[in-house]
């Protein structure tokens, strides 16, 4: 969420925590390379200041983003992960990806789910209904 977010800084300052107050989230990862990290600092000062815990979980990549964005194929090919219709920006980012002029949204994603894979203890459950099909290409 943040990716698509920190641009503009009054969503930044007011859609993490609103929405842990309607979620109550477990990890909220946030890239924080370079002044990313500054961003996750105010964020985690903000939050604490109104007395809400958001647990910030600072992300700094090491690793080749196409790999990593890559690494989502089979989670797409076998279905477990499955994509709303309403989600049309990270879609058709999906869709052109590596050669989309943007690719916050795959990479917003790939932090999503190594963040949920390292909550072993939490089972996660479907709540969208029906899967959308992906159609043949880079996912597929």
């Amino acid at each position: 969420m943040l990716h698509a977010v920190a641009s503009n800084r009054h969503l930044f300052r007011d859609a993490p925590l609103t929405y842990q107050r309607l979620r109550q989230y477990t990890k909220f990862a946030f890239e924080s390379n370079q002044f990313q990290s500054l961003l996750a600092d105010e964020l985690t000062r903000r939050s604490n200041a109104e007395g809400l815990y958001l647990p910030v979980e600072p992300v700094v990549h090491s690793s080749d983003k196409l790999a990593r964005i890559q690494s989502l194929q089979p989670l797409v090919r076998s279905g477990t992960l499955q994509f709303s219709r309403r989600h049309t920006l990270l879609l058709e980012q999906m869709r052109l990806f590596p050669k989309a002029a943007h690719d916050d949204g795959p990479d917003a994603l790939e932090m999503a789910v190594a963040a949920a894979r390292s909550l072993a203890d939490v089972k996660f459950e479907c709540i969208l209904g029906p899967p959308l099909r992906m159609p043949r290409g880079r996912y597929r």
